[in-house]
């Protein structure tokens, strides 16, 4: 295993004492390219409109506009304690959640974290400058980030469970990967914006697809 590992020097994008996990010079294109953005903490702000992410995603980021379906038999219906919201500026907060769940931003959660929580660090330390996205294209981002979210809704399955502590447990479970032609469309759209060549539009669609497409 240690024989085919690769590496390639990535100093320059440290982020927050995170050991930068690339191994590519196609990566660090695209961090490049990346890197003359504004960071989406810009966005943000306490009194904003909340956008909700699960924070453990495993192999699919979700970020939704609405909380999903969540009930216990000790507590009722309330909120999971996996999502997290975030608040951000309500003109933002479409093109904010298209990104989110965007595999550009799952490959930048896996270079950046743990492989497993996913923290307000990686999401606030995203590059995007939203002034500079040209108009069109911030209509496209509203769109698909609506298409998601029916999708997300429409293939939902809710499941039951039981714990000790709490009992009877029932959530909705979303199923990203059935989305992914629109994801898909979301990649492209931000590749125009970064300046992607069509290598690297490519490797970002197809990171990990071996293991998130089985999931």
């Amino acid at each position: 295993m240690f024989k085919d590992c690769t590496y390639v020097e990535s100093t320059d994008f440290v982020l927050n004492s995170s050991i930068l996990k690339i191994g590519s010079h196609i990566e660090k294109s695209i961090l490049t390219k990346m890197k003359k953005d504004k960071k989406l903490i810009h966005y943000f702000y306490e009194k904003g409109e909340p956008l909700w992410y699960h924070n453990a995603p495993q192999y699919w980021m979700r970020a939704l506009d609405f909380v999903p379906y969540f009930w216990n038999e000790r507590d009722g219906q309330k909120i999971s304690s996996h999502l997290v919201a975030l608040r951000v500026q309500p003109v933002y907060k479409k093109i904010v959640g298209a990104v989110l769940n965007s595999s550009l931003f799952y490959w930048f959660f896996v270079i950046h974290s743990n492989g497993r929580d996913l923290v307000k660090r990686e999401i606030e330390n995203f590059p995007l400058s939203m002034e500079k996205i040209p108009v069109t294209l911030v209509k496209k981002l509203e769109e698909i980030f609506d298409d998601l979210m029916k999708d997300y809704k429409r293939n939902a399955e809710r499941k039951k469970c039981y714990y000790k502590t709490t009992g009877k447990v029932e959530y909705d479970e979303f199923q990203p990967g059935l989305s992914k032609k629109i994801i898909d469309i979301l990649d492209d759209y931000l590749a125009e914006y970064y300046g992607f060549s069509d290598e690297e539009k490519n490797f970002i669609k197809n990171f990990d697809s071996d293991i998130r497409t089985k999931r």
